[in-house]
């Protein structure tokens, strides 16, 4: 083999494994455009400041079970108030309502980190009443279908966000 061949073969190879890392990192999470990972807190209050920008929900959802209008807000002073009011409210998921996944290629192609699931408190009189026996009657439901249920605060969204923190359009 000549030394050019050489040369070239040695580019070619640099190049290809430089574009699988680089891929690897995207699928992974990597924002590319600011040269870093995103913490899952910074996702968390990306997701936070989506939900409050479209509070009130005009609905009350508990997914496969039931969908009610709520008739009284819970009323929020302000973005701090909602976060305080809703401590732990957030959580990682690679999936959407249900179960909506995320396409392989947009992983790939970093349009993709996931979901943030948001809960937090939506009805007032939900929270002013005594919810135990509707609560418990949703728990039947679920154990019936060989599933569990984890009582959410009254409303539940998921953002989806890309591996710089954007939110897809179209959510």
């Amino acid at each position: 083999m000549r030394l050019q061949q050489k040369i070239v073969l040695f580019a070619l190879s640099f190049t290809g494994a430089s574009l699988v890392v680089l891929q690897t990192l995207v699928y992974n999470g990597f924002c590319v455009a600011e040269r870093r990972w995103l913490g899952e807190q910074e996702m968390f209050d990306i997701a936070k400041q989506r939900v409050f920008e479209h509070y009130p929900p005009q609905s009350f959802r508990v997914p496969g079970v039931f969908s009610k209008k709520i008739e009284r807000h819970v009323q929020y002073k302000d973005f701090d108030d909602f976060v305080n009011r809703n401590p732990n409210c957030c959580r990682l998921s690679q999936t959407g309502w249900k179960g909506l996944s995320v396409d392989f290629i947009y992983r790939l192609r970093g349009y993709s980190a996931g979901f943030v699931r948001v809960e937090y408190a939506a009805d007032a009189d939900k929270l002013n009443s005594d919810a135990k026996s509707e609560i418990a009657g949703t728990v039947a439901f679920f154990k019936a279908r060989g599933k569990e249920y984890v009582p959410n605060k009254g409303n539940l969204s998921f953002v989806p966000l890309d591996n710089c923190g954007n939110v897809w359009q179209g959510f």
